[in-house]
């Protein structure tokens, strides 16, 4: 079967939006140095934060912190104008190059999930 090129192209397209990950989506077009670095993030539990083509990275996120009721303190970040709660878990320990923070996030059951975030540099 011959495909046509209006709909070989058209799948073609559709099949780079399939493919394209928060790696495409997260990192500064300007600053390409910073790739590698990206691609290696991983939270606290080891979990890569680029590694599933289904999370998004956001930069600049509004983040705050929050006391539990034992006194310690967490995150949380404003994600689709919900706040979420970061499970520590859930936290990037390395340095931060960009300044700003940066969570990433996927979609479970139609609800914004955290899958690791970083706090931007100053607290």
């Amino acid at each position: 079967m011959k495909i046509s090129p209006p709909l070989y192209i058209a799948s073609a397209l559709l099949a780079a939006a399939l493919l394209h990950n928060c790696a495409a989506r997260a990192h500064d077009a300007e600053h390409p140095e910073n790739n590698a670095w990206m691609m290696a993030l991983q939270n606290g539990a080891g979990v890569l934060c680029c590694e599933i083509s289904d999370t998004n990275a956001i930069k600049d996120v509004p983040w705050d912190t929050y006391k539990d009721n034992q006194g310690f303190a967490h995150y949380e970040v404003m994600v689709e104008n919900t706040w979420l709660h970061v499970d520590d878990s859930l936290v990037v320990r390395e340095p931060n190059k960009l300044g700003v923070p940066i969570v990433w996030i996927y979609h479970s059951d139609g609800m914004a999930k955290v899958r690791c975030f970083m706090p931007g540099v100053g607290l």
